[in-house]
């Protein structure tokens, strides 16, 4: 067990995280589902000895009904997972990691919102450089594209509000993982390695008195000689998360609000020779892929179906070079946030080129909770993700149909 706690101990650490209610997906770094607490233990247990990063999804899934199957899209939401760190394209060093960390910490508190904190492990130059933030909302079971369109939103929102760059808003979905706490820091970060580098120090929970005093010092002593520290939740406000949200007035974002408003059509955009709308000129027929991959941050799936689906029209046979370079026109037109991360999207792209996958059908689409509804009367997935976008959309287009 993680410092020799016991399970018992070890279950009031993941609750007090509200990490503790399942079923959930966890990696090591493959995928396994985890029903309750025994099947996570078995897993956790068998693999907490292995050089491997050890994760569990920020949400639970929906239980199912006795003997059926866990459907993926669903999750019982309870918290919003923050990632605040160096990597990504921020371009930031530790000691502005923890300056922003101080300020949020500030915020929050000056909010009253129940909210919990993690040290991930990870370092640079002996420094502390990635912290989690646990913020809790009322529980409520959604829809996996209403939750992400409410994270992303809440998240970006406070990026914006408090001039925030460590914040990583690929993390804004209700699926993502989290390393989990008192285990070693392991990763894949060594460009000259394929294998899992395991490091002396560990993930750990972290008082919240610590980070706004600013106490990195015992951050790096805890890490590195972690002991139970104990409760480290918050109590505090617990709104409904589209609540809040629409309160603070962060609910709109570019690419969110052209999805629900159909573009012009392909020939409107033949003239204008820039890299978006050469993009949607080539995927004339799915809606979501018109729209999603051009806000700031569109989530790993839509830029995984938007490649291949632009990959298959190979437009005039176009090379390896070129389709990369033309994604990086699209990052730049659309402002990407982590445009500046070059090498991960050439990788992506890379990866995709050789592989030849074929398109992504409107259902695998909508399984991955990309869809926006390409035929919109017909999608079952945008009403009730989007009840009150669906529900403006028939107000002003009467002519779609039901």
């Amino acid at each position: 067990m993680a410092l020799d706690l016991s399970r018992e101990q070890y279950s009031e650490v993941l609750s007090d995280l509200r990490l503790g209610t399942f079923p959930r997906q966890a990696g090591t770094p493959g995928r396994v589902t985890l029903g309750g607490w025994n099947s996570f233990f078995r897993w956790f247990e068998g693999n907490y000895g292995r050089a491997v990063p050890m994760f569990i999804s920020h949400n639970a899934y929906e239980t199912p009904a006795l003997g059926g199957p866990i459907d993926v899209n669903r999750f019982v939401f309870s918290a919003t997972f923050g990632d605040m760190d160096t990597g990504d394209g921020s371009g930031l060093r530790p000691g502005e990691v923890e300056s922003e960390v101080v300020r949020v910490e500030e915020w929050v508190e000056s909010e009253g919102l129940a909210h919990a904190w993690k040290f991930s492990g990870s370092y640079i130059d002996g420094q502390p450089a990635g912290f989690h933030l646990r913020i809790g909302w009322k529980s409520e079971p959604r829809h996996r594209v209403y939750l992400t369109r409410w994270e992303s939103a809440f998240w970006r929102g406070l990026k914006h509000q408090l001039g925030l760059r460590s914040v990583n808003i690929v993390c804004a979905e209700p699926a993502r993982f989290e390393r989990l706490p008192y285990t070693p820091y392991v990763h894949h970060k060594d460009p000259l390695s394929k294998e899992w580098k395991k490091e002396a120090n560990y993930c750990v929970p972290v008082p919240h008195d610590w980070i706004r005093e600013g106490r990195f010092d015992k951050v790096r002593d805890l890490s590195f000689s972690p002991y139970d520290v104990g409760p480290v939740w918050v109590p505090g406000k617990e709104p409904t998360l589209e609540t809040y949200v629409r309160t603070k007035g962060w609910e709109v974002f570019s690419h969110e609000a052209e999805a629900f408003h159909p573009a012009p059509t392909g020939e409107e955009y033949a003239a204008t020779g820039n890299a978006i709308d050469l993009a949607k000129l080539l995927i004339p027929e799915k809606l979501c892929l018109r729209t999603l991959p051009y806000g700031a941050n569109p989530r790993h799936e839509v830029r995984r179906a938007w490649i291949i689906d632009i990959l298959a029209t190979d437009p005039d046979g176009w090379t390896e070079p070129e389709i990369q370079a033309f994604v990086d026109g699209v990052a730049e037109e659309s402002k990407w946030e982590d445009r500046g991360n070059t090498s991960r999207r050439r990788y992506q792209v890379a990866y995709h080129w050789k592989r030849k996958y074929k398109p992504k059908s409107c259902n695998e689409l909508r399984e991955k909770g990309v869809c926006v509804a390409n035929a919109i009367t017909d999608c079952s997935l945008f009403p009730k993700a989007f009840p009150e976008e669906f529900a403006e959309y028939r107000k002003n287009h009467p002519e779609g149909g039901k």
